[in-house]
């Protein structure tokens, strides 16, 4: 890969893995909003985007490791499982352009929910409505390697306790980016290009966490 392009993914992940690790999510929303352009294809930028996230959300995790609740995590890991594997195979068979027209479309809408109805619209922490989380978060990961939002609205309505909702947020995505990496791989989606870019980028993505962490304890003390 150009060395240009290298410089401009390692600047996504170090801001990705910065956001993710205060927030708890966004780092799959802020690379994707830049690898559809940098890499050869839609799926390799997706590829990328879930094996950098994966790595980052098991470092977070670990750190909180004490804090993860297992049994809050199954239902939606079961949902994220059933939706996934069929979005990704789906992915595959469609050209770039739709799929970046949908992502573009997806990004605006997640940030009007964020903006104006995050605030008014309240989740019930029902064991359904962890399922439906998990399965629409195992869609949008599939398709837009994005599936944290849902996610996040239901474990903000679940645990209000700041370090508590970072540590099973980033076990969720730890979790489900190991089996949707799995299923990538399988399809022949990790490619030698992607390879590359990651182990660049993980080193960025590294210091975002590691910069984002500090940040974190700062503000929520563990």
């Amino acid at each position: 890969m150009e060395p240009l392009l290298l410089a401009a993914i390692c600047a996504a992940c170090f801001f990705g893995g910065l956001v993710q690790a205060v927030t708890g999510f966004g780092f799959g929303i802020l690379v994707m909003t830049v690898f559809p352009y940098l890499m050869p294809s839609y799926v390799s930028a997706a590829t990328l985007s879930m094996m950098l996230s994966m790595t980052t959300s098991i470092c977070v995790a670990f750190s909180l490791r004490r804090l993860v609740d297992l049994r809050l995590l199954m239902i939606p890991l079961a949902g994220y499982a059933l939706s996934n594997v069929f979005c990704i195979v789906l992915s595959a068979s469609q050209p770039d352009g739709v799929l970046r027209r949908l992502l573009g479309l997806f990004l605006v809408l997640i940030a009007v929910w964020f903006v104006r109805f995050s605030e008014r619209v309240k989740i019930a922490p029902s064991a359904r409505n962890g399922f439906l989380a998990g399965l629409l978060s195992g869609v949008l990961s599939g398709l837009f390697a994005t599936g944290g939002p849902p996610m996040v609205i239901y474990l903000m309505a679940v645990i209000p306790e700041p370090a508590a909702y970072l540590a099973n947020i980033q076990f969720h995505l730890a979790a489900s980016s190991v089996f949707n990496l799995i299923v990538r791989i399988l399809n022949g989606m990790v490619t030698k290009t992607v390879l590359i870019a990651w182990c660049f980028g993980i080193v960025a993505a590294m210091a975002g966490t590691l910069c984002g962490r500090k940040i974190s304890s700062r503000l929520n003390p563990v």
